[in-house]
């Protein structure tokens, strides 16, 4: 290997310490911690209204056989929501939003309550007794199936920009 023409310069001198006082690394992943829950805060929250749709359109999902294999008839209301709804809501609802989306901050406030309303869409046909609300089965007619999604479709355009 040839030798180099100009020699090779010492190393810069650094001063005796440093130019500013170091952050232990706990505090600033604590500062980042404070940070990333301040940008969630900021975020608008969805409204019942929003979380209603949301979970309108999950069930309309559950009901289509798209994503899963259709519950097998009769069942519970409370299984058909915790099995089949509540992994079915849409994939574009942001992850720190995503837990907001349940029954108790809905429009409904009551699984019973929706089970009743969506019957009375003409989507289910349930039954009653002793307080627990059973899915017989589910019966979607065209007309009810394009009402819901219209509605659906339109209330999510006009409230979830995201």
């Amino acid at each position: 290997m040839p030798k180099p023409l100009a020699p090779l310069s010492s190393p810069p001198q650094a001063e005796a310490g440093p130019s500013r006082p170091r952050t232990p690394i706990t505090d600033a992943t604590q500062s980042l911690e404070t940070l990333s829950v301040n940008t969630h805060e900021t975020k608008a929250a969805l409204s019942s209204a929003d979380i209603s749709t949301l979970l309108s359109l999950a069930l309309l999902q559950v009901l289509s056989g798209d994503s899963s294999p259709l519950p097998s008839f009769p069942i519970p209301s409370s299984q058909l929501y915790s099995a089949h709804v509540l992994p079915s809501r849409p994939a574009y609802i942001p992850k720190h939003q995503r837990d907001d989306v349940v029954i108790g901050k809905s429009e409904w406030k009551k699984l019973a309550k929706w089970m009743k309303e969506a019957s009375k869409d003409g989507l289910l046909k349930i039954k009653e007794s002793k307080g627990e609300v059973t899915v017989q089965r589910y019966v979607i007619t065209l007309l009810a199936l394009m009402t819901v999604s219209i509605q659906n479709i339109r209330a999510c355009k006009l409230t979830l920009r995201l």
